[in-house]
């Protein structure tokens, strides 16, 4: 697999057509046909941009190894926002972790 059947199967998955998908990611929904054609590329910057909509780590996105069950996982969601946490909300959510554990 590559991001083009990833992003296909994240589409199916979450049983949008090619034209909701695209405006859930704010692109034209051409892309979305061509894309998963294969008549367009992807800019790195526009598979993070889309990792980043769809909530999953970009490792994944582009991954050979795709799981779809990985990628829309509450931990994979956890893990793609921790980087844009400030320090206080991590300490928030680790305080949080914490008593829910006990």
């Amino acid at each position: 697999m590559n991001i083009y059947d990833n992003l296909k199967t994240i589409r199916k998955h979450l049983n949008l057509s090619q034209n909701q998908f695209a405006e859930k990611l704010g692109i034209n929904p051409s892309n979305i046909s061509r894309w998963e054609n294969r008549k367009n590329g992807i800019s790195l910057e526009l598979a993070y941009s889309i990792a980043e909509k769809l909530k999953i780590p970009i490792e994944l996105l582009v991954s050979s190894n795709f799981n779809i069950n990985e990628a829309m996982s509450l931990k994979s969601i956890i893990i793609s926002n921790l980087d844009k946490m400030s320090e206080a909300e991590q300490e928030k959510l680790a305080k949080m972790i914490e008593i829910i554990r006990k």
